[in-house]
């Protein structure tokens, strides 16, 4: 915690340690975060990561889990998340459960090869988002692999799903 009591997850996960990096789990539940500095990339979690309920400030990008290996679920369901999904979040990521974004907000869209190359033995479950102030778009979902199902029913896509978002994808 810094001089303020908020967790600054820059300085926990720091990425120019010598060492690989490994949590068991992650839980911010109903927690607060700023996602610039939400940066799991690279890393190995044993377990599940939970945000479900959580506002995630300034959106998630700039890498927040590049090319980490998730053994359990990533819950971001029913969070509120400002600035969107974007700039290859969880771009070459390999998730061994699912993602869930059901009843999530997300404001800002999901673009920018937010999870490119993204490998997920389960599910991708939008159903009952709301993405606003944008749309699902370029590129958003290219090159992924999904052994399940991506689940867009009852979601409410403001700006519509256009320019290559599921590219090269494939879903099982």
């Amino acid at each position: 915690l810094d001089n303020t009591r908020n967790l600054s997850l820059s300085s926990a996960f720091n990425t120019n340690t010598a060492y690989p990096k490994y949590l068991a789990g992650l839980s911010l539940f109903n927690a607060t975060v700023d996602g610039v500095q939400l940066y799991l990339g690279d890393m190995m979690i044993g377990g599940n990561v939970n945000l479900s309920r959580s506002t995630v400030m300034n959106g998630l990008s700039g890498y927040a889990f590049y090319d980490a290996t998730v053994n359990g679920n990533i819950d971001l369901s029913g969070a509120n998340i400002s600035g969107g999904i974007s700039n290859y979040a969880f771009s070459s990521a390999t998730v061994n459960g699912s993602i869930d974004l059901s009843d999530a907000n997300v404001s800002g869209g999901i673009s920018t090869y937010a999870f490119s190359a993204v490998t997920v033995a389960g599910n991708i479950d939008l159903s009952g988002a709301t993405v606003s102030g944008g749309a699902i778009t370029t590129g958003a979902f290219s090159a992924a692999t999904v052994r399940g199902t991506i689940d867009l029913s009852g979601a409410d896509v403001a700006g519509g799903i256009l320019n290559q978002a599921f590219y090269e994808s494939t879903v099982y």
